[in-house]
């Protein structure tokens, strides 16, 4: 039996391949392409097309760092059939608001218009409407419980976008190395309203259960969005959701990891995508690492593993020191970085 996600180096962005299955009949799950860098894309492409078959493609929200390497997987196939079975993309031609290169609607309107060719060619199963209040889907090889967006954030986020800071992000990124990682943790953070960081509300996220084991998938994620429907699975404190993987939402982000949300997660193992950051962006933050490493769900002296897919120095060229020895031992924490494939196990 085989379940594993192989981490594509997808610079700033996500990009993996999950594979679920026997060895004589496995099953391909892409999540999201990775940004619009030539080299990503090049990289992206050519491991995609390694795939014999996708059986599932996933682009969780719009963002260049998600959708432009799958816009290039569908041009290299633009005449011929596209070797996938089923697409998910929330995307829609009928967006009308100005672009940004990380903000992409015209992206989501080049793939829809790609997927409109190929559903003219082929048997394709597209869905566009991918939302938390679906029951959950069985696709015979895996079952997916979506936990995000709500249909009211994937409503919005049709419509209108949210810019940031870039200045302020980089003073509070060195501020928070000298902060320690028990006053980080405590840290709160309101819950937004659906007005706020719409296209990060408006992403994917879902449970993946293949194997008798079960990963977390957050793409960016709006961790309150997540909590609040695994509450309404029935999970609680006292009744945690059992993961063997978590891929922490939006490269680490302390705007996307709540306590909350981890509080109710019974969780070691957390995979990070990403080089440090591009832009205003610094990832992962010192914050989220501390909620990690210090949620109330995490077993008295257990270890964490910490999985990235680019070196930690890479990494840290960008972030500073995420955590020092010190504090690795301190709360038994490993990290596996360059990471390549992660066997779930």
């Amino acid at each position: 039996m085989s379940f594993s996600i192989k981490c594509l180096k997808a610079e700033h962005g996500d990009a993996f391949i999950i594979t679920v299955g026997q060895s004589d009949d496995l099953h391909y799950i892409v999540v999201d392409g990775g940004p619009s860098s030539k080299f990503c894309k090049e990289d992206v492409v050519d491991k995609l097309k390694a795939i014999p078959f996708v059986d599932l493609l996933v682009l969780t929200h719009f963002d260049d760092d998600h959708i432009a390497g799958l816009l290039a997987y569908m041009e290299a196939y633009n005449d011929a059939a596209m070797p996938v079975r089923e697409v998910w993309a929330n995307c829609s031609r009928e967006i009308h608001v100005h672009t940004s290169s990380d903000i992409s609607y015209s992206q989501a309107n080049t793939l829809d218009e790609y997927l409109n060719t190929f559903c003219a060619k082929q048997e394709l199963i597209r869905k566009n409407n991918i939302n938390n209040a679906l029951p959950k889907i069985d696709l015979g090889y895996c079952k997916i419980q979506v936990l995000s967006p709500t249909p009211a954030a994937l409503q919005t986020n049709l419509n209108r976008y949210i810019c940031t800071n870039a200045t302020i992000a980089s003073k509070r990124v060195d501020n928070d190395r000298e902060i320690s990682l028990k006053e980080l943790s405590m840290r709160e953070h309101k819950e937004p309203v659906d007005g706020d960081d719409i296209i990060n509300r408006s992403s994917i996220a879902f449970l993946l259960e293949a194997e008798g084991k079960t990963v977390l998938m957050m793409g960016d994620a709006d961790p309150w969005i997540v909590y609040h429907k695994l509450v309404d699975l029935g999970y609680s404190e006292t009744a945690p959701l059992k993961a063997d993987l978590m891929k922490v939402s939006h490269h680490g982000s302390r705007n996307n990891t709540c306590m909350q949300l981890l509080n109710i997660l019974d969780c070691n193992k957390f995979l990070f995508s990403t080089n440090g950051g591009f832009g205003n962006s610094y990832h992962p933050d010192r914050e989220t690492l501390a909620k990690l490493l210090i949620s109330a769900k995490r077993k008295e002296g257990s270890q964490v593993c910490l999985f990235f897919n680019y070196p930690k120095e890479t990494i840290e060229r960008r972030t500073g020191i995420l955590l020092t020895e010190k504090e690795l031992q301190d709360y038994n924490c490993i990290v596996n970085d360059d990471v390549d494939t992660i066997l779930i196990s």
